[in-house]
């Protein structure tokens, strides 16, 4: 809940508390033979904290977006009040404008996906997260993927930039 209330202000989460969440969740059974982060560490001293932890980093990917693209995808997602069902304006409309195929409930963007607190998380995101491509790369971790449109195209290309045989 404490974290809830920075991401809801589409502000990033003090790293102090992702630090703690982190380290507690990365300490369950089911981490043991690996694990994927999505979209942490967002800073440097995160990032330093889970090198100083011990944590084992096999790679970093870095999935290139442009910022226009990223405006629009998260300003047209629509979630159903009623079923909590997602939807986005382009890619995944309902049959009925503004309305759940499933429940007929009413679709809303999320706080979250409001125009202004997606420009100031991009802004967040250029100022403390962007410098970990550098960092991680002079480590020798970072993969870039070119976003595509579609999925499956960018999926590829994530397992390729891994060494992933499809």
């Amino acid at each position: 809940m404490e974290a809830k209330e920075f991401i809801d202000e589409g502000r990033l989460v003090p790293d102090g508390i992702m630090l703690r969440l982190i380290s507690e969740r990365l300490s369950q059974p089911d981490c043991e033979a690996g694990f994927i982060l999505d979209g942490y560490p967002r800073t440097l001293v995160q990032a330093d904290g889970l090198e100083e932890a011990g944590v084992k980093i096999d790679a970093v990917l870095s999935i290139e977006v442009p910022d226009e693209e990223i405006e629009r995808r998260l300003t047209g997602r629509r979630v159903c009040g009623g079923c909590g069902r997602s939807y986005h304006t382009k890619y995944n409309t309902s049959a009925l404008e503004g309305q759940c195929d499933d429940c007929n409930g009413v679709l809303i963007r999320r706080l979250d996906d409001e125009p202004g607190v997606v420009l100031n998380r991009l802004r967040i995101y250029h100022e403390s997260t962007e410098p970990l491509k550098g960092w991680y790369e002079s480590r020798g971790l970072l993969r870039t993927v070119v976003s595509h449109e579609q999925v499956a195209v960018t999926t590829e290309r994530t397992f390729a930039a891994l060494g992933i045989l499809t």
